[in-house]
C-alpha cells in the first residue's frame, strides 16, 4: 500500500474518485507481517493508511468522493474503546471469532469515513457501502472453497431470481452511483441500494472516532 500511495504521487496530479473494495472474509486465523489480524489489516487498516496518504491528491480533485465498500455486517459491530480496538487489532488465535473479527473491521470502515467527514468534509465527500449480498469468490475461499461453491450454486440462482442475492454487477450499482451521482451526498453517510441507511450508532461517538484514528495513526507511522 506504501509503495502504491507512493507511485500515485508520482504519476497523477490528482484524485477526482476513490473507491476502496480490498477485502477478505472469514479467513482462518492469520497474522500479518506488520502483527495484525489478517480481516483488520487488509480490510481496514490498509485503507486507513491509503486514504490518509492520498489526502493531498483528494484535495486537488474535482468534486472529489471516497467510497468505502463496508458491509451490512458493520451495522452489529461493537467495538467501542480504543482497549476493544488493540485487542481486535492484535487477537491471539485462542480468542479469534473469524465472524467478529470481520464485523468489526467493517464497523471500522464506516468509523473512519466518518471522522474524516467531519475534519474534510467541507472539501470531500466520504461514504461507505453495504452492496448487497454479492456473489462473488470471497465466499469460496479457504479449505471448504469448492464445497462451498458447489453447494451454493444451486442457491445463488434461486438467490437471483428473488433479489435476496446480487450479481456483481448489481453489487457496484451503488457504489457508481455514489461516484457519478449529480444528487447531493449524505457526508460521513453510509449508503446501500443507491440510498442512505441508518448505520451503526457507534459511528457517532465522536470521542471513540478520535480514538480509533490516533491509535490507526500511531499503528500505520503517520503520528
Amino acid at each position: 500500500v506504501r509503495r502504491f500511495a507512493d507511485r500515485l504521487f508520482d504519476m497523477v496530479g490528482r484524485i477526482d474518485r476513490l473507491i476502496l473494495n480490498a477485502g477478505v472474509m472469514v479467513p482462518p486465523y492469520h497474522v500479518t507481517k506488520d502483527g495484525f489480524e489478517s480481516q483488520f489489516q487488509v480490510n481496514y487498516l490498509s485503507h486507513f493508511y491509503l486514504i490518509e496518504r492520498l489526502l493531498p491528491l483528494l484535495e486537488k480533485g474535482q468534486d472529489p468522493r471516497v467510497i468505502s465498500i463496508s458491509s451490512l455486517a458493520g451495522e452489529g459491530g461493537l467495538i467501542r474503546t480504543d482497549v476493544e480496538l488493540e485487542a481486535i487489532a492484535h487477537v491471539k488465535k485462542e480468542h479469534y471469532s473469524p465472524m467478529r473479527s470481520y464485523r468489526e473491521s467493517k464497523l471500522l470502515q464506516m468509523i473512519h469515513m466518518r471522522e474524516l467527514a467531519e475534519k474534510h468534509g467541507d472539501r470531500i465527500t466520504f461514504v461507505s457501502v453495504h452492496p448487497g449480498i454479492v456473489n462473488t469468490d470471497l465466499f469460496y475461499r479457504g479449505k471448504y472453497g469448492k464445497v462451498m461453491k458447489t453447494l451454493l450454486k444451486p442457491v445463488a440462482q434461486v438467490g437471483y431470481w428473488t433479489g435476496k442475492l446480487y450479481t456483481p454487477e448489481y453489487g457496484a450499482k451503488t457504489a457508481l452511483y455514489l461516484a457519478t451521482t449529480d444528487d447531493p451526498l449524505d457526508n460521513g453517510g453510509y449508503y446501500a441500494d443507491s440510498a442512505p441507511r441508518l448505520s451503526n450508532p457507534i459511528v457517532e461517538d465522536d470521542e471513540y472516532r478520535a480514538q480509533a484514528r490516533n491509535l490507526s495513526r500511531r499503528w500505520v507511522e503517520l503520528s
